[in-house]
């Protein structure tokens, strides 16, 4: 009997980690799809419902995208650093963009001018006089050696700059922001909180149902038993009338066809010790 009531016990045991484990981690689903329809980018009702089904797929590049950003903290800070301290302010920026373009238009006007010229110097009807003016015009217009300067460097700083702000990708996390902002939005707003609701509910009610109901076989849970053991100890009375009640249509049946075989069979084990022949008792059986 003892290497049975240890597989018993051992079989008790697995059927309970799992059935736990199958439990927590359909929960764990439901929770996982809520956090995705409320961060994912759906718009409509029938998308959220299938951002339920790719909750981990999504939630997992989600999460790789945040841990970049996280692990590259450092030099993110530092790249905020030089920015603030080498970046212009939005005047000069505003003015660096306005004599950019000057510059750009008369470098491109006395180019045109220039070109022109030429034109008009390797054509069959050729003008010097026409020639000249282009030629006078295009010099005028072309801008001095402090413009191009400038642009070198205004070019070199916004190079630094750009590269500086290549490395900052704070985008994955705007993005989720934007879009639990948008989620909640009041036209979305009773969709999301519909889908992510039902999301955790169907899953906290098949997780119980298949994982819990299996692993204890529809016994109640722990707390359960414990609160009925005191109640029965401290209401006897009031279970034995009410018994069927306690137990349930089902479980009293079963209760009751259990103990009538048992009294049948132990009904039974009594005649048959009754019916039983004696056997003959010799001489050693007799007192003398």
């Amino acid at each position: 009997m003892a290497p049975r009531s240890g597989l018993h016990l051992g079989e008790k045991i697995a059927r309970r980690i799992l059935g736990y484990s199958f439990e927590y981690v359909i929960k764990l689903w439901g929770v996982a799809a809520a956090l995705n329809v409320i961060l994912g980018d759906a718009e409509t009702v029938g998308q959220k419902v299938g951002k339920t089904f790719t909750a981990v797929p999504d939630l997992t590049a989600n999460y790789r995208r945040i841990r970049y950003v996280a692990d590259h903290s450092e030099q993110i800070n530092q790249a905020l650093d030089y920015l603030q301290k080498n970046a212009p302010t939005p005047a000069e920026l505003q003015a660096a963009v306005n004599r950019t373009y000057e510059t750009l238009s008369r470098l491109n006007t006395s180019l045109a001018h220039l070109e022109k010229a030429k034109e008009n110097l390797l054509s069959w009807s050729w003008q010097p006089g026409e020639t000249l003016e282009h030629l006078r015009q295009g010099w005028s217009l072309m801008p001095d050696l402090d413009a191009f300067r400038y642009l070198a460097v205004a070019s070199e700083k916004a190079a630094g700059a750009i590269e500086r702000l290549r490395q900052i990708d704070l985008n994955p996390l705007y993005h989720l922001l934007m879009n639990g902002i948008d989620n909640f939005a009041r036209d979305e707003v009773a969709g999301t909180v519909v889908v992510s609701l039902a999301a955790m509910l169907i899953a906290s009610t098949t997780g119980v149902l298949i994982g819990r109901f299996w692993a204890r076989r529809g016994m109640p849970g722990l707390i359960t038993l414990q609160v009925q053991r005191l109640g029965v100890r401290a209401f006897p009375a009031w279970y034995e009338r009410n018994l069927e009640r306690v137990l349930g249509r089902e479980l009293y049946g079963v209760a009751a066809r259990h103990f009538a075989e048992k009294a049948s069979e132990e009904r039974a084990g009594q005649v048959d010790k009754r019916q039983a022949p004696k056997g003959p008792q010799g001489p050693q059986g007799q007192k003398r």
